[in-house]
Formats: C-alpha cells, sequence, structure tokens
C-alpha cells in the first residue's frame, strides 16, 4: 500500500495495522525526495520487536502513477529473517549463512547499492549459492542524484556497499523486457574495469562511443549534456537468444572512460542501442504477459521492477508503460496490488536462466 505521511509515527501506526507475526516482516520502499529518519525509524522497529527491511530508491510505483515521495509498505511471508551482505565492492564477497529451502523452489528478494561496484561479483556468489534451486528478483536502491549513500536497510542498520537478501515464502513468476534496439556494432570492449569502459576496438571509449550517437542525434556531446544524450543510446551486451543485456553509461571521466550502471566485462561483444516510445512500452506488456502464462491462479502482489532511466527517457509517456501493465491483470488485481520501484539497476534470472543485472529494464513478477 502506498503512503504519503513519512513521520515516524504515522509509518508505525500503518506498520502496526499489518499485525506483523513470527515468518512475516515488513518491506518498507521509500521515495528518495521522502522526508524520513530512516535511523530513528530502524530503532523503533527495532524496539518494538518487527521483522522488517527495505531500501530508498529513485521512485516507487502503485498502481499507474509514480512516485519519489512516500513510501510503499507490505507484509510479506518470509522463509528466513532478512539478511544483510555488506561489503560487496570488495573483490572478494562473503556471504554469510544463508539458508536454502530443499521442499520447493527458492524465491529470492534482493535488493542492493545501485552505485556500488562489483554488483556482479556479488550476484555471481548469490547464485552459485543458490544454483538453480532459486528464481530471483529485486533492484539496485539509491538516488538519481548518482551520489553515493546508504540506501538499504535491515534491523542491523542503514548501509550502503550493501544488499538485502530475503528468502520468501511464496512462489514467483518473472517476465523481463527492454525494448532497445540495436543501432551500431558489434563493438568489443576491449579494456574495462568492473563498471568502467577505457576503450571500445583498442580506440578511446568515448571517442567511438560519441562518433555513432552524435551522428544519429543530431547533436554535440558538452559538458553539460552527457546524461541527456547517453540515455537515448545505451550498451548492449551481447546475447543470442533473447534481448541484449543494456549497460546504461551516466558519466565520461577526464581520460574518456565511460562509466556505466552495472559491469562490462572484458572483451565482451557489445552494440549501441537506441530506443523509441512506442517500443519501451509495448516491451512492458509483453513482460507482463510472459510474466502472467508462467504463474499460478491465487497471485498476492504483483511488484515491478521499472528502471530510473525509463521514465527519463519516456517522461511524459511513462505513465502509458505503467497502463500496459495494468490492463494485462486479471481483475481480481487491484490497483493496490500492483506496486514497484524505480531503480538503479534490475535483478531477475527470468525463471530459466542465470541471475543477470539489468539496465533500463522492465521486471515483472508475480509473487504467489
Amino acid at each position: 500500500m502506498y503512503h504519503i505521511d513519512t513521520s515516524i509515527d504515522a509509518i508505525l501506526q500503518q506498520v502496526h495495522q499489518l499485525k506483523i507475526r513470527e515468518g512475516e516482516s515488513a518491506m518498507l520502499l521509500f521515495g528518495e525526495a521522502s522526508q524520513v529518519d530512516i535511523p530513528q525509524l530502524i530503532e523503533r522497529l527495532t524496539q518494538e520487536g518487527i521483522s522488517f527491511f527495505g531500501g530508498l530508491f529513485p521512485g516507487i510505483i502503485h498502481g499507474t502513477q509514480n512516485h519519489n515521495a512516500g513510501y510503499l509498505l507490505q507484509k510479506l511471508q518470509l522463509a528466513h529473517p532478512p539478511i544483510v551482505v555488506k561489503n560487496i565492492d570488495k573483490d572478494v564477497i562473503e556471504l554469510p549463512d544463508i539458508p536454502t529451502r530443499t521442499d520447493a523452489k527458492n524465491t529470492v528478494l534482493t535488493f542492493v547499492d545501485g552505485l556500488t561496484a562489483n554488483i556482479s561479483g556479488y550476484l555471481q556468489q548469490l547464485y552459485h549459492h543458490f544454483g538453480d534451486s532459486a528464481n530471483f528478483l529485486g533492484g539496485g536502491a539509491g538516488s538519481l542524484s548518482l551520489v553515493q549513500q546508504a540506501c538499504v536497510f535491515t534491523a542491523e542498520g542503514f548501509f550502503q556497499d550493501a544488499a538485502i537478501v530475503c528468502l520468501l515464502d511464496l512462489h514467483v513468476s518473472l517476465g523481463v523486457r527492454h525494448g532497445w534496439k540495436q543501432l551500431a556494432g558489434p563493438i568489443v570492449a576491449t579494456r574495462t574495469s568492473k563498471n568502467t569502459i577505457y576503450e571500445l576496438n583498442w580506440t578511446n571509449a568515448f571517442e567511438v562511443y560519441r562518433e555513432t550517437v552524435e551522428a544519429d542525434a543530431g547533436q554535440q556531446f558538452t559538458d553539460e549534456n552527457f546524461f541527456d544524450i547517453a540515455k537515448g543510446y545505451p550498451f548492449g551486451i551481447f546475447k543470442e537468444i533473447g534481448e541484449d543485456i543494456v549497460r546504461d553509461p551516466i558519466a565520461v571521466g577526464k581520460n574518456g572512460e565511460l562509466i556505466c550502471v552495472g559491469e562490462v566485462p572484458e572483451n565482451t561483444v557489445l552494440y549501441i542501442l537506441k530506443g523509441e516510445n512506442q517500443t519501451l512500452i509495448h516491451s512492458a506488456g509483453q513482460a507482463t504477459a510472459s510474466c502472467l502464462d508462467k504463474a499460478a491462479n491465487d497471485i498476492q502482489h504483483i511488484f515491478v521492477v521499472d528502471c530510473i532511466s525509463r521514465t527519463l527517457f519516456l517522461e511524459d509517456e511513462f505513465n502509458q508503460e505503467l497502463q500496459a501493465i495494468h490492463r494485462l491483470l486479471p481483475n481480481s488485481q487491484t490497483e493496490n496490488r500492483l506496486q514497484g520501484v524505480l531503480s538503479l539497476g534490475e535483478i531477475s534470472s527470468d525463471g530459466d536462466g542465470f541471475l543477470e543485472f539489468f539496465n533500463k529494464t522492465l521486471v515483472v513478477g508475480a509473487l504467489y
């Protein structure tokens, strides 16, 4: 449910109404413009012995509307209390003891600091732990300002460079689409480091990128407009089957290196992609249809993880993307059951493949 009053007393009142019992947890997802004292909220909820977890995101989704302030509050059944994985920016990541279910397919909900380094390394560790026994759903928390700060929390505290892992006592079906199309390539990322591309085809990365993008956009990059132009021209990591995995260039360094949301492995084959509004909006319907085709009839929640840069690209037409999702939902799925986050990166296994970290992509999950 969406709430606008982010005073601590008001939040506690709403949490109390959920009547959180053993095996349940309160999920609290805040838009980054919310005026909320997260450390105080953690202290109060912990004092009352309430299980909870959450994060601060560029925006939140409720029904066919998106908001940068207020919060979503939802009660979820968990198979294990929320777990924090700290220091995921390090080359060596140590996962805490995370249980796995043997009686059914695991459903793992994970929220990660979307501006930390080595997210792919964290997800690889998570996948190696669960293997094919789990479906994964989640996204990157943080601020649209791209200034890194604490953004995920549990009773253990408020963290940056960290992730939350929740093993749900629910099943999930997933749909993943983005709708971006190949414009130029293939291009080889000949020198990279984590989320930074230094060379493309053995040439300065920005020079290669600029040549293609400026010619197609009819605009020239300046010191002030990189993100405004680049939001329409992401990279795609080539996949033989299905859509390319998008990587979003968000800044150019002083030596012409391109800084992305998410890692780009060295020697990866890339394409420069281009988007059109109607193609992106149509992909939302495709993701939803794919998700619902695999779901059971007793859906409890529809949870959407939608990249914040899709809102920046679609602008006034972004609500059409949410409407494309909503119109395909069964009549029993009220607006209160369609909720989600505008994220800095999207996380999903798509139900039948390796766990991936996406950019500029839409993930629709049906929890049942």
